[in-house]
């Protein structure tokens, strides 16, 4: 008996190397359909940084009169002027807002403080109980200014509630 040759396989003539046209296609489809919003996103957050780089005056009015409110609530209000607003600290220092040269500024004694700039005026006003008018409640603030950049005028007056007093 005689032995069985082994298998043999030929290589074939047809056989590819590389990759089809059909296949770059495909694939330039798909990171086509994933840049896309990846693009997007990243063009968004190019408008959101440009943005908030560039505050707008009543957003930083707005975040002045935050401000000032947040530290009317840590502490007491003294004393309240038509240009000026005293305050009794949480710490036990006294601190005064006041106007400044065209700068809202607030100073405990020992560190000043720019809240706003470019103001040109600052008014204070106490708003009191009407049945108590010793005892006041809250403070009107009113701010005017103007843009240096590019001359507009702006204007802003908020009430701050303040703790209640006893007399």
């Amino acid at each position: 008996m005689s032995n069985p040759k082994p298998l043999r396989f030929k290589p074939r003539s047809n056989q590819r190397h590389g990759i089809s046209l059909i296949e770059v296609i495909a694939c330039t489809a798909i990171v086509a359909v994933m840049i896309v919003p990846i693009a997007s996103v990243i063009r968004a957050s190019g408008r959101a940084i440009a943005s908030s780089a560039e505050m707008s005056n009543e957003a930083k009015l707005r975040s002045g009169i935050r401000w000032v409110k947040d530290t009317i609530g840590n502490g007491a209000v003294v004393n309240v002027g038509s240009r000026n607003l005293t305050l009794l600290m949480a710490s036990g220092q006294k601190g005064e807002l006041v106007l400044d040269s065209n700068n809202l500024i607030f100073s405990d004694g020992r560190t000043k403080t720019v809240v706003l700039e470019n103001i040109g005026r600052f008014e204070c006003e106490a708003i009191m109980r009407s049945e108590k008018p010793t005892s006041m409640i809250g403070v009107a603030i009113r701010i005017e200014g103007k843009d240096p950049s590019t001359g507009t005028a702006f204007k802003l007056e908020s009430l701050i509630a303040t703790a209640p007093q006893s007399s």
